[in-house]
């Protein structure tokens, strides 16, 4: 059965009516419709906002992470430095009170980096063997014995550290969406355009 709908046109004694016959019905189809794009619009921006969130609570944690991991690396290093440069200078240092203390502190630091570094990957296993090789190198300098082999490594330990947090850093911007491209073109040539003018 089709639709119909009637209208009347002329006076009230003598209308005129119009029939138009349609096999769908706009009046139903068009809100439904509407009804469903607005869902499925709904849905996506949830889906977004969520997946924002996500990342965000990831880039907090991966931010924690990299401070306690810089806060650690850097006292280990100054703390490796440290004995290398006091075993050579000073005579009867090695053994000494403040060397114990300073190699019990240099224990428990080498300890919490490589909890940090725990993943079980190439980068962290050559982290954790460099810092084990540094750490045997600094207890080792006798009195006025050379330093350039145990600083040249705390030195590639150094670096090794330092590129592990500047992965981690771009980790990070890549959590929070930078360099991704936006939803809106004109926007994400607006931003690509700004950042090439280094504004």
């Amino acid at each position: 059965m089709k639709n119909q709908v009637g209208t009347e046109i002329g006076l009230k004694d003598s209308p005129i009516y119009i029939h138009v016959d349609s096999d769908t019905d706009w009046a139903t189809v068009v809100p439904a419709a509407a009804g469903v794009v607005v869902a499925l619009l709904v849905a996506w921006l949830t889906i977004g906002v969520q997946r924002n969130q996500i990342q965000g609570n990831l880039s907090n944690f991966r931010h924690h992470w990299m401070a306690e991991l810089r806060e650690a690396a850097a006292e280990l290093i100054s703390l490796m430095t440290y004995i290398v440069n006091m075993n050579s200078k000073q005579e009867g240092f090695k053994g000494s009170d403040d060397y114990y203390k300073a190699c019990a502190r240099m224990s428990q630091l080498r300890a919490r980096v490589n909890l940090l570094l725990s993943r079980n990957d190439e980068r962290s296993r050559k982290l954790i063997k460099f810092g084990g090789d540094a750490n045997r190198l600094a207890i080792r300098v006798e009195y006025e014995s050379p330093t350039d082999k145990p600083l040249q490594k705390i030195k590639e330990y150094r670096d090794l550290l330092r590129a592990e947090l500047e992965q981690a850093w771009l980790d990070t911007k890549n959590d929070l969406g930078f360099g991704r491209r936006l939803i809106f073109p004109k926007l994400s040539w607006l931003l690509k355009r700004k950042k090439a003018n280094g504004a």
